[in-house]
């Protein structure tokens, strides 16, 4: 009994192997600095504001955002990007966007813009055209409607009938359209209202005349 006893008050005095390594483990893990914490705020705040498909993406379906998006890759559906697109890719649809531009790009289908549309000399588009100013020293194979001015470049080739209210072209350029003026085309519109009133006069006072 007193040497199970001594035993005991051995082990007693011994100190506890595990007593104290759970304390550390906390200090192994490093914690953010406050600048490491700020960076990667700003870092997500960017992301927002910028999307980009890089060239080894390949989308099949719409596509649809509110930031601003640039597109190395594919998209084998139409785009919707309430802001700036940059497009350097291939689109295979239907295309809307605030601000459109195109370097080295192709689309195949119709681009609506709600301000400006830039095209350099490598890209293209297969399909209708509308926009409030455009500047192209690329390809279009389709019709354009121009709210303000067109500026067509040196390098550009358009198939397709243009309506414009200014018009610019550079020696150089290739078209094969009809060009319509929207100036000329509200005064025409005037006109043909004003000959439509005096026909109406007439038409009227021949009754009066006849009763």
């Amino acid at each position: 009994m007193f040497r199970n006893r001594k035993k005991q008050e051995e082990l007693d005095d011994e100190p506890a192997f595990f007593e104290n390594v759970a304390e550390p483990a906390a200090e192994l893990i490093p914690q953010p600095k406050q600048e490491e914490v700020e960076k990667m705020e700003n870092k997500q705040t960017i992301s927002a504001e910028e999307s980009v498909l890089t060239e080894d993406v390949i989308v099949n379906g719409n596509l649809e955002c509110d930031c601003n998006l640039t597109i190395l890759g594919t998209v084998n559906g139409s785009v919707r990007c309430g802001r700036d697109l940059l497009v350097k890719g291939q689109i295979h649809g239907d295309v809307s966007a605030a601000n459109l531009e195109l370097r080295n790009g192709q689309i195949e289908g119709n681009v609506d813009c709600e301000n400006s549309l830039t095209m350099d000399r490598e890209c293209s588009i297969r399909g209708n055209v509308t926009a409030a100013e455009c500047l192209t020293d690329g390809q279009i194979y389709g019709n354009l409607t121009i709210a303000e001015d067109l500026h067509v470049q040196k390098n550009a080739w358009i198939e397709g009938d243009i309506t414009a209210k200014q018009f610019s072209v550079l020696q150089g350029a290739h078209l094969e359209s009809k060009i319509v003026m929207l100036q000329h085309l509200a005064e025409e519109e005037t006109e043909s209202d004003q000959e439509k009133e005096e026909v109406f006069h007439t038409e009227a006072e021949e009754e009066e005349e006849s009763n």
